[in-house]
């Protein structure tokens, strides 16, 4: 299969490409979209890698205000389409070869727990839903890992995030600020936009901060430098309005990881309290980190206790009960939500991956699931000293970024049953391609080294 040369695609091309398309859709929205599908076809068509940069865009971009992605379904029509190109493709030029991972038995087991669990589950229905869901992802996963081969494909689809996530970000902002009258009414509220969680929201956020600090950095023509500072500006900014507090411990904490990335980190640092005591000046303390002060003060004993506080601690204990009570096989996936009804008014998610999963397929579950999420955290740094060692500077430098991105996704996910969000498996699919590569890479010659 002919490689298409995506290294040439530039984010001046992207901001063109965007602007046009704004601009017809403005004139006639329903040619400009028939005409966008027909040419996304002809693409995915033509390489299933379109198809994963596409897919990769709505995970990143249906969070935010873009809701008729999911109404028609366009997301499931690309996911489809791109598994039939990438079938195509592999039917077409047979030695085409599947490229393995270590995660693939993991994820065989998981999967089939998940299928067993509905011989046991208390609802079908809930069941039959994170099946589908984790079928779906499997499969984005398998062909994220197909897709990324190169060094060029894998800096590309860290860069359809950032920008997805950040026109999408400006457009549900936007339509929050005109639905509440203004800018300032909007300051006393959740930044939800039409979102259905903003704790979600700030997940993505802090996957795509690093990635927009890296392409900071690494830039080399000051249009894509200032383009993408101001994307790492509007999601700071958008981190802190959403109040999620684990959003904003992830996004601290990502900061002070990549301090030591930078030559100049004095700099970095003064950098750092300038905008942040220049956020302060401009915008009171008390609103815009009000959920944070809440639960401060809880803790010191100086209010009343903090409902969401509560309610998410009340939830992880109940978690932890059915866990303890069905250590082995659970209650079904998805199916501490019918659970959870004896413990809180209203059914509920447990607000933790890992101990939804635990509650739903016991340590049978459990277990692989864990083991995918966390092995790229320890084989990472083996794949940073690879290309390290093969004199490869910027892509030693995207790793070292990206494994922050990665370190903040499963921060938040501490926080949220995100165990089935696209967004996420695409995220730990391009870990585990970096790893894949990483084994292709040829090993530096001992005699030479000496």
């Amino acid at each position: 299969m002919n490689d298409i040369e995506f290294e040439r695609i530039s984010p001046f091309g992207v901001i063109l490409l965007a602007a046009t398309t704004l601009f017809l859709l403005y004139l006639n929205p329903v040619i400009c979209l028939f005409a966008a599908g027909v040419v996304a076809v002809f693409l995915i068509i033509r390489d299933y890698r379109i198809g994963l940069f596409i897919l990769a865009g709505l995970a990143f971009t249906q969070l935010a205000s873009l809701q008729i992605l999911e109404a028609f379904h366009v997301y499931l029509l690309c996911f489809a389409l791109t598994f039939l190109s990438f079938l195509y493709a592999w039917t077409k030029n047979l030695e085409l070869r599947f490229r393995s991972s270590a995660a693939f038995p993991w994820l065989a087991a998981f999967l089939l727990f998940v299928l067993i669990s509905g011989l046991y589950a208390e609802s079908n229905k809930y069941w039959k839903e994170e099946l589908y869901s984790f079928v779906r992802v499997f499969i984005v996963f398998f062909l994220v890992i197909q897709g990324i081969d190169r060094e060029s494909t894998l800096k590309l689809m860290g860069k359809v995030i950032v920008l997805s996530l950040f026109a999408s970000s400006l457009i549900s902002f936007l339509e929050l600020v005109i639905s509440n009258h203004g800018f300032s009414a909007m300051l006393f509220i959740r930044f939800l936009g039409i979102l259905t969680d903003p704790n979600d929201f700030a997940m993505t956020l802090c996957g795509a901060l690093p990635l927009a600090v890296y392409y900071v950095k690494s830039e080399r023509k000051f249009i894509g430098k200032a383009l993408f500072f101001v994307c790492l500006l509007v999601f700071i900014f958008f981190i802190i309005i959403t109040q999620s507090r684990g959003g904003i411990v992830a996004a601290v904490l990502a900061f002070f990881l990549m301090i030591p990335l930078f030559k100049r980190k004095l700099l970095v640092l003064l950098s750092l309290a300038i905008a942040f005591l220049f956020i302060l000046t401009q915008i009171p303390a008390d609103l815009i980190f009000f959920r944070i002060l809440q639960l401060v003060d809880m803790l010191m004993g100086r209010s009343l206790a903090d409902p969401s506080f509560v309610q998410r601690m009340t939830l992880l204990k109940s978690a932890l009960a059915v866990f303890f009570s069905h250590p082995l096989l659970g209650v079904g996936a998805n199916n501490f939500v019918t659970q959870s009804v004896r413990y809180i008014a209203q059914s509920m998610y447990a607000h933790n991956m890992f101990v939804e999963v635990g509650a739903g397929l016991g340590l049978a579950g459990l277990i692989p699931f864990t083991v995918v999420i966390f092995l790229p955290l320890f084989r990472l740094p083996s794949a940073i000293r690879t290309a390290l060692r093969s004199n490869r500077t910027t892509m030693t430098d995207f790793l070292k970024f990206f494994r922050v991105s990665y370190i903040s996704m499963i921060i938040t996910s501490m926080f949220l049953s995100s165990q089935t969000k696209p967004y996420l498996w695409i995220i730990v699919a391009m870990a585990y391609a970096i790893l894949a590569m990483s084994l292709r890479e040829p090993q530096p010659n001992n005699s030479a080294d000496r």
